[in-house]
């Protein structure tokens, strides 16, 4: 079967089929044992090997696509806003539709999944419904006759891609709307568009708005909230930077020199005549920095016991001075500072 070019998606689930079918020979004593059984034939990694990776329709797309969708526009709506699949959307009738309380039951046997399923239904979506329902239409009619297939919906994304081409106010705009990908088949990573994203534009749209990811599940009708946020989230990177963006800044712009002029009250003094106003806090600080090497000095010749601080005696910010218990760092470096200043001075 590799030979032949298929994905390993395909690969495996023929494994997977031709293993139960083998195991039901063994079990009807057909056969002794299952060759395949175990790890005989390993199954691929499918991750490696997509052949289809589908992207979500950005808002600005999916509006496009619905100005220009003509008589199409209703199905597209019901397959964003409901997230019904292309079997689904051919298999509901009017019947399913509840206008008046805005809700669309999926049969047993219609989803996926072997239930009943209701759906909530916007109230613009009622109305779009309400415009095409016939009069005394019979409620096992299906709601939409034909179901458009791939090269229609493809053919429908450039006609709306052509006319978003056509709006650009400049040259300029115009070549850089040639050149993107916008409601284009293909992005720059392979990822193609077709009537089942429509179903992954809601999950992503709704991560977006910061809908809680078990709502979603339960619109999608999932059965593991894994296959909503693995397979149905398209998240970007700038919606990373948009989340990092939108969390509050944290640490200081202003440098450790101004946090130093800042607790000497000083500041706005140097700002305002950065020649005069530094030159007396500059020999202070001097002063103070051959006073602490007096001390060192004075320690290095005898004093060394004295000058040192005691074992598990918490430092300053300076790391000379002992810190306050009960005090903030920020005091500590200021009564440190204020010490030499007057050390200096004096």
């Amino acid at each position: 079967i590799k030979r032949t070019g298929r994905s390993n998606r395909t690969i495996n689930q023929r494994r997977s089929t031709l293993v139960s079918f083998l195991n039901w020979c063994v079990d009807m004593k057909r056969i002794r044992v299952n060759p395949l059984k175990g790890d005989a034939v390993a199954a691929l990694d499918e991750r490696q090997d997509r052949r289809m990776v589908r992207r979500a329709m950005a808002q600005e797309e999916l509006d496009q696509l619905l100005a220009a969708a003509g008589k199409r526009r209703t199905l597209y709506l019901v397959a964003y806003w409901t997230g019904l699949r292309r079997s689904e959307l051919k298999a509901v009738t009017w019947g399913d539709m509840d206008l008046e309380t805005g809700a669309l039951r999926i049969r047993f046997g219609v989803g996926k999944a072997k239930r009943e399923d209701e759906i909530p239904l916007r109230s613009d979506l009622v109305e779009a419904l309400d415009q095409i329902r016939p009069p005394e239409v019979e409620l096992t009619r299906p709601v939409f006759e034909t179901i458009p297939r791939v090269q229609t919906f493809h053919r429908d994304c450039e006609r709306a891609r052509l006319q978003w081409i056509n709006q650009a106010e400049d040259q300029a705009e115009r070549k850089r709307r040639v050149n993107s990908y916008f409601l284009a088949r293909y992005d720059e990573q392979g990822r193609q568009l077709d009537l089942h994203g429509l179903r992954m534009a809601l999950a992503t749209h709704l991560a977006k708005c910061n809908v809680a990811p078990q709502i979603t599940q339960r619109l999608m009708r999932h059965s593991d909230m894994r296959i909503t946020l693995k397979h149905y989230t398209d998240l970007r990177l700038r919606d990373e930077l948009g989340a990092i963006e939108s969390l509050p800044a944290v640490g200081s712009t202003r440098s450790a020199a101004s946090e130093s002029l800042a607790a000497t009250g000083t500041e706005d003094n140097c700002i305002a005549a950065p020649g005069a106003a530094r030159r007396p806090l500059l020999e202070a600080s001097a002063g103070a920095n051959r006073h602490r090497s007096h001390c060192d000095q004075h320690a290095q010749r005898g004093g060394g016991k004295a000058a040192q601080p005691r074992y598990n005696t918490a430092l300053g910010s300076d790391g000379h001075s002992p810190a306050l218990s009960g005090t903030s760092d920020l005091d500590n470096r200021r009564k440190c500072l204020k010490t030499r200043a007057i050390s200096a001075v004096g």
